[in-house]
């Protein structure tokens, strides 16, 4: 029921999915697949029978954006407002998460617009400095931890898309951000944000981070202060997912019914695509001026 996020654990051939609409995150032994298989494992409920939401250690409330490194998993836990931390070494279903952010405790789901509160955070990704970024969406910024080592709660060290922590205005800008849903992380080069409402991503520099810092790229716009919608090789429309495959960027570009894909090995502002899924012609090559639902051999 609405899955939206995925978590791919190599060392161990597990596949886990935020499944938002039944508020839980689905465990699955992936090493070998059959179609239909049942899931090994399940957090945020304590069964595979049960699906309403809650506001505990072990209760999840629209689930929708995963990351792990190591056996820790990252949930972005959107309608309690907070990120969820698991030890997934060794999973019992409905475990207790071992920490939490965006909340001093398990028992609150308060949002805010503060250096340690937020506001329906959706995606999650973890970079090799051990920072933990957070699409906090309905704040119209990214919040960055440091989760080398976790307390609860804790106050976040950097943001992107707001000067300070305690504004929230969207903006289109080198520096605003507008319903960001969805961030992937380079191991400490470069940061890419789905900024859904821009329908755009924008890249930035995370070698070193200044709060509220320009972005350095931006793709599905010409430029920075365009924010429409647009169907084309180079446009993109409520961007919801992103995730980095080498030097190829991978984008749900939803609203057109499509997965984009972008070199960005060296990134020209507003470039084009150089592939998609999802919407192709009766040769089964890919066709950037079509965006129909199951409207031929696509998704």
């Amino acid at each position: 029921s609405a899955p939206r996020g995925l978590a791919f654990d190599p060392a161990s051939n597990r596949l886990f999915v935020a499944h938002t609409g039944y508020h839980r995150v689905m465990v699955y032994d992936v090493d070998v697949i059959s179609n239909g298989e049942a899931a090994i494992n399940v957090l945020g409920q304590t069964s595979f029978t049960v699906g309403n939401s809650g506001l505990a250690q072990n209760r999840l409330n629209g689930a929708r954006g995963l990351a792990l490194t190591g056996s820790t998993l990252f949930v972005g836990d959107t309608a309690n407002n907070r990120v969820m931390v698991f030890d997934v070494a060794a999973i019992t279903n409905g475990e207790n998460a071992v920490h939490v952010l965006g909340q001093a405790t398990f028992t609150t789901n308060t949002a805010a617009t503060s250096q340690t509160g937020l506001r329906s955070p959706r995606g999650v990704t973890v970079d090799g400095s051990n920072r933990l970024f957070v699409a906090d969406t309905t704040n119209n910024r990214v919040m960055v931890f440091d989760v080398a080592d976790i307390t609860d709660g804790e106050a976040a060290i950097n943001v992107l898309g707001q000067a300070t922590f305690t504004t929230n205005t969207s903006a289109t800008s080198t520096t605003g951000l507008k319903a960001p849903e969805a961030v992937a992380a380079e191991a400490s080069a470069r940061l890419f944000v789905g900024d859904s409402s821009n329908h755009r991503v924008m890249v930035f520099d995370i070698a070193a981070i200044t709060d509220g810092e320009a972005a350095i790229n931006v793709l599905g716009q010409t430029s920075f202060t365009a924010g429409s919608s647009g169907l084309a090789q180079n446009r993109l429309n409520a961007p919801y997912g992103v995730t980095l495959l080498g030097s190829q960027l991978v984008v749900a570009d939803s609203t057109n019914q499509r997965v984009m894909i972008f070199d960005v090995a060296a990134i020209t502002n507003g470039e084009n695509a150089v592939n998609l899924a999802g919407q192709v012609d009766g040769s089964l090559a890919p066709i950037y001026s079509k965006n129909g639902v199951n409207d031929g051999p696509n998704l």
